[in-house]
């Protein structure tokens, strides 16, 4: 036994080491202020950059010295709802790549008719095909010419007095799959050029690119640098600059053939458009350049010089000598940014100027040393959390955790003794394993994420509960302590790992489905799980061995408010169920009558933005301003203290129909702060802005729905293989009849359902479960155990048993969410309401719900193997081993 015991203690103390490890870089970078940490990142920057390539030792002994010192790549990571930053969504409209490789295409078509002489009409790009009106020359010479030209690479068919060419479909994939990934690795240059920190750049499904920027202090610009084409062109000045109106005039409203209208940047703003008539040919475009600094023009003023490859200096040199003395458009994203008159021949070098700002010319130096987006990107989400408002949420964070694991742990002593101190040893180790765990793996801690290890605290000493439970029935039959210990383990272990596995499928489920901040909370609940079954099972279990192997624990002292229960809870389940249907009635009722008022901005597009004013403000002053400055329907709310305010519009409201034809997110948070400007005199600060375009939330919908299904679905074939087919139909109806009576408190309530609810109306489901699963466990039990005896009594006394657990359970679960709810944030508040019905629900369901469907079941479809059953001698075989 001794050698036993040796080998689990090295393991858990090699588990401590670890743990100490991983997370005393995490403990020592946030012990450090704003400036150390930039002093100390500087002072690592700089030594990296003189030791290009380090030798082994050095590279030894600088890893120990940061980690002692405290090194931001080994900390824990914060999302951005913790730290402040930007998430952002961006669709890649393929269809435009598709259309800007036709235009393509049609130019050089029209070139290639010209030389051989075809005779067409003007050509045009439309649904994604070339069209070609016959003129001199008939269909069947230029389908042979298009066949010539493209090598009969392309889809080329007759119509009437037109001919029509299109791409093929695996060209058209490819085009769409290319521009997705040029676009992702334009946009990855353009953020390593503008600086931000650790930012993640990823692919998300056929045409998405997901951005995650910490610490961005200026949202307004990288929308604008990321969603900036970046198409540069260059084009011979025909005539201009003048409205639009007179140059149609001038050519009786039919423009010269290859010509095209483009405006002049910034007139727009002032009142005015003016429009130049440019040459469509473009010789030389951003295509061709290597390289674009920031420089001055002649007058002193911000300018971008750039510089041609080799052939584009050739066609530049080509272009600029013939046409000496007349203007050269410099066109970017369809507007001329200027239009200076050629003095002589240009190759390699050249300039950009306008009426640029500092910024904005850094900015366009960026957009062309990165390269041009292959088709326009639309910003179908954002979310962004200001500095001050992610401290906040860690200190209300931090506070609630604190004092959840202050109240379950006191808890615990006071109702289990000394066996609850061990198992408050196994919690603290749980919660620093499941820290350094996120640590070592650079996972994403966030506001969810620290909900849910607020609800791992809570759901940590389940466990322990079933454990002592066990104990506790074993020690009243007359073991000796020693005994009792480890039939209480090896009974409670099934039914421990049945309850997690179960909850793990909703997990995994949730990380599946889930986008940012969701996927972090399903990290930690998954992992958190995980580690508590170590430290439940594996470490209070050695601890106990070692004290009753030497003897120093001799008796185990528990409180036991709850005695022996011979509660009849079966004969009454159609009371029971008859209350849940009412409940349920009512509550859908409710939900059906808000409609889309119980949805939150992650199902519902439009904006939200968060406001703290200076000094207080009421709901009228802000809905006042925000009608005086033409916003449409418009909902404000306090939200915390007076000078916080939280303002809801939908896209309809600032642009009507627009953004839904777009299917993209209008971005109208900067319309709506101009306008607080404008009406109030109280300076503020957006603490958050959300913004959801219809697409975007369309797809969050279906994955809700889809998340819950494949939850439901998993647990329906687990429990069928654990146990049978009725336990798991009981189980599903179970935690079904908990979403919807949560859902209904919620509409009741008039709280919406947004992503952080979607999670906790998941973890009710693995709650649920989990509750169940320890019901349904004793009954299979006592199944083997009591053989002949009534069911109906079998399930009762069942109950009866687990009755302790239960409650004790739901409590401790309970104080967390409280604590979560009270003296966490805003934001979790939503999420700890629904988990805290879900709770109380889940543990009545297990008991009027799940069960009476495994009395309906029987009365249904098992008389006769139930009487077979009773006729059967006890196999001592299928009794649990001890």
């Amino acid at each position: 036994m001794r050698k036993k015991l040796g080998w689990r203690f090295g393991i858990i103390i090699a588990a401590v080491l670890l743990t100490f490890w991983y997370i005393y870089p995490t403990f020592k970078w946030a012990s450090l202020d704003k400036s150390e940490r930039e002093a100390l990142m500087d002072q690592y920057r700089l030594y990296d950059s003189e030791h290009p390539n380090p030798s082994f030792g050095e590279e030894i002994g600088t890893y120990f010295k940061r980690w002692y010192q405290g090194d931001k790549t080994k900390a824990l990571n914060l999302g951005l709802d913790l730290q402040g930053g930007m998430h952002l969504v961006l669709q890649v409209d393929s269809d435009a790549a598709i259309t800007n490789e036709l235009v393509r295409l049609k130019n050089n078509l029209r070139k290639y008719f010209i030389d051989n002489g075809v005779i067409v009409g003007s050509m045009t790009v439309q649904n994604q095909r070339i069209v070609i009106p016959l003129s001199g020359s008939s269909s069947a010479e230029v389908e042979k010419a298009v066949d010539d030209f493209a090598e009969n690479l392309l889809n080329v068919t007759a119509f009437e007095n037109r001919v029509l060419v299109s791409l093929p479909e695996d060209r058209v994939e490819g085009i769409r799959s290319m521009s997705v990934k040029q676009a992702l690795e334009t946009i990855r240059n353009r953020i390593d050029e503008f600086g931000v920190a650790e930012p993640i750049i990823q692919r998300q499904g056929d045409d998405r690119i997901v951005v995650q920027l910490p610490g961005v202090e200026d949202p307004d610009r990288v929308k604008d640098l990321l969603g900036r084409t970046a198409q540069l062109s260059f084009h011979i000045v025909v005539a201009g600059p003048a409205p639009r109106e007179n140059l149609l005039a001038q050519y009786n409203q039919n423009l010269p053939s290859n010509t095209f209208l483009a405006p002049l940047r910034g007139q727009r703003e002032r009142g005015q458009e003016l429009y130049y008539l440019l040459q469509r040919e473009a010789p030389v475009t951003g295509a061709d350049l290597t390289d674009a600094r920031i420089s001055q023009d002649e007058l002193g003023a911000p300018a971008v010089n750039f510089q041609l490859n080799r052939a584009g200096g050739v066609a530049f040199g080509k272009l600029t000598e013939a046409n000496i003395n007349k203007q050269l458009a410099i066109v970017l994203d369809e507007e001329v940014e200027s239009a200076p008159t050629i003095r002589s021949r240009i190759t390699t070098n050249g300039q950009i100027t306008g009426s640029f700002t500092p910024q904005e010319v850094e900015d366009l130096a960026i957009a062309l040393r990165s390269g041009a987006l292959p088709a326009p990107v639309n910003i179908i989400e954002q979310r962004t959390v200001g500095p001050t408002l992610g401290i906040e949420s860690i200190n209300e964070g931090f506070k609630a955790a604190v004092l959840s694991l202050i109240i379950v742990s006191l808890f615990m002593i006071v109702y289990y003794r000394t066996a609850g101190a061990i198992a408050d040893l196994a919690l603290f180790m749980n919660i620093f394993m499941l820290l350094a765990f996120l640590s070592y793996f650079r996972a994403t801690l966030t506001l969810p994420g620290i909900g849910g290890l607020i609800l791992t605290i809570g759901m940590a000493v389940d466990a322990n509960v079933l454990v002592f439970e066990r104990i506790r029935e074993e020690l009243k039959k007359g073991k000796t302590l020693r005994s009792a210990v480890d039939t209480g383990y090896s009974k409670a272990f099934l039914t421990i790992l049945d309850a997690n596995v179960t909850t793990l499928i909703t997990g995994a489920v949730l990380f599946q489905f889930g986008t940012g901040p969701v996927r972090g909370f399903a990290v930690v609940l998954c992992v958190g799980i995980l580690i508590s079954m170590f430290t439940a099972l594996f470490v209070t279990r050695t601890i106990f061995n070692l004290l009753t192997q030497r003897k120093w624990l001799k008796k185990i002292n528990m409180m036991q408010v709850m005695g022996e229960t011979h509660l009849a809870f079966i004969p009454r389940r159609f009371v029971a169920i008859g209350v849940s249907l009412v409940a349920i009635v009512i509550g859908m009722g409710t939900f059906a009558v808000r409609g889309d008022d119980n949805f939150g901005i992650d199902f519902t597009q439009g904006t939200i933005l968060q406001v703290r004013f200076d000094n207080p403000v009421t709901t009228g002053e802000v809905r006042n301003a925000l009608t005086s400055g033409g916003l449409g329907e418009t909902i404000v709310q306090q939200y915390g203290s007076p000078r916080d305010i939280l303002i809801r519009t939908s896209l309809e409201s600032v642009n009507g129909d627009q953004s839904e034809e777009k299917g993209t997110a209008a971005l109208v948070g900067e319309k709506i702060e101009e306008i607080l400007r404008q009406n109030l005199n109280n300076p503020f600060e957006v603490e958050r802005t959300e913004e959801v375009g219809a697409a975007m939330s369309a797809d969050l919908r279906n994955k809700a729905v889809l998340s819950i299904l494949y939850s439901a679905i998993g647990i329906l074939i687990y429990i069928s293989l654990r146990f049978e087919f009725r336990f798991a139909l009981g189980a599903v109806v179970a935690v079904f009849h908990d979403v919807l009576i949560t859902m209904g408190a919620l509409a009741l309530a008039g709280r919406e359902i947004q992503l952080p609810v979607v999670a906790a109306l998941l973890t009710i489901f693995g709650y649920s479960i989990n509750d169940t699963i320890v019901v349904f466990d004793r009954i299979r039990e006592n199944m083997r155990l009591r053989r002949g005896q009534d069911f109906k009594k079998l399930v009762d006394s069942s109950i009866n048993e687990t009755l302790s657990r239960t409650i004790i359970t739901a409590l401790t679960t309970m104080f967390a969410v409280v604590v979560l709810y009270f003296v966490g944030s805003e934001v979790t508040r939503d999420f700890a309401f629904a988990l805290f019905f879900g709770i109380a629900v889940g543990t009545y369901s297990s008991i009027f719900i799940a069960s009476p469907i495994l009395i309906f079941w029987q009365d249904l479809f098992g008389r006769g193997r139930l009487r077979s059953t009773e006729q059967k001698p006890q196999k001592r075989k299928n009794a649990l081993k001890v």
